[in-house]
Formats: C-alpha cells, structure tokens, sequence
C-alpha cells in the first residue's frame, strides 16, 4: 500500500576476506520516500550463512527504510558493487570484482478513499488529555493529543478538530520527537 513501511538491507556473503566496498552505482529509489538508518552493526568476522548448501560469511552494508509514494509497480534496480579482496598470501595481489543485486519489484496498492483518511499508513496508538478537570469561566485548558506507533508518522499532518461550543480553540502547537528504527 502506499506509505507502508519496506526495509531494504543489503548484505554481503562472503566466502574470502574483504578489503574494500563501494558502490560502483548507487541505488536509486524513485518513487518512493526514503529514510536512512544506522549503518548496521554486526560482528568484524560477519555472521554464519547458508545458502544452497554453501557457508558463508555474511555482513550487513546498507538498510534504509521505503515509503511507496504513489501506487502501481515499482522497482527498485539493481546496483553494483566493486569489492576489494584481500591479499590472499605473499604471492596473492588480492583484486577487485563487481558484482550486482537483483532488481526488486513491488506491487503498491493505492491509499483507501475514506472520509477523514490523512494519509498515513502503519500501526499507530493515540491517546489525549486535559492539563485539569475543572476550568473556572475565562480560563485556559491544555488538551494533548499524543499519536505513537510504527509507520511513517511525517504524513500525519494534523490532530483531530476540536470544537467546544462558546469556547474559543486556538491553533495547535505541534512538537515531534521521531526516531527512525529498523520497525518503523
């Protein structure tokens, strides 16, 4: 669906010692919006893999967090690296190879046409309160409204209206404390 959460990670496996990685073409990501996370940490030796029956050392390179902005297929395109091998012996003078990542295709639904839909997509809890229960004639009361969860909480744009009949509702203050994690 459009704005749900994709985690991308790139790894490499590996079965010989690594001097060097970079992207020879880095990855594009259009159509979608993009959110960068921590570089991965993993172990120096990499982690245990297998796959079709062959061992491996695996060590996590890139992950970023993928919004589809509109519906339709999408793909992500291959990229390519060049990885530096490591001298091998004292004859060996290491080297360099590139190899390349499978294109990924999505299909994104389209964002439901409901009344009052904002726009965001994911798992959210909301919550409110009043700063006091009881409110002498002319004086100020504080609602807040929290909205928390995993999904991309940029594309909540607003609280819920309020309206109190013969109270006057000024306009909200907004303050954000987003973190962007590997869940959302």
């Amino acid at each position: 669906r459009v704005g749900e959460l994709l985690l991308l990670t790139y790894s490499l496996l590996t079965q010989t010692s690594v001097a060097d990685l970079q992207f020879k073409e880095p990855p594009q990501f259009t159509g979608f919006w993009v959110e960068d996370l921590e570089r991965p940490q993993g172990s120096p030796s990499g982690e245990a893999a297998t796959v079709e029956g062959e061992s491996y050392r695996r060590f996590p390179i890139l992950r970023k967090l993928l919004f589809p902005t509109k519906a339709g297929t999408l793909t992500l395109p291959a990229t390519t690296f060049r990885i530096g091998l490591a001298r091998q012996g004292f004859f060996d003078a290491g080297g360099a190879v590139e190899r390349a990542t499978k294109p990924v295709t999505v299909t994104v639904d389209p964002l439901p046409d409901a009344p009052g839909f904002s726009g965001a997509v994911g798992r959210f809890r909301t919550s409110s309160s009043l700063d006091r229960d009881v409110v002498p004639l002319g004086e100020a009361v504080t609602l807040r409204f929290r909205v928390e969860g995993t999904g991309n909480l940029k594309w909540i744009d607003r609280g819920p209206e309020v309206a109190v009949a013969g109270a006057r509702v000024f306009p909200p203050q907004a303050k954000s404390d987003l973190r962007v994690t590997s869940e959302g």
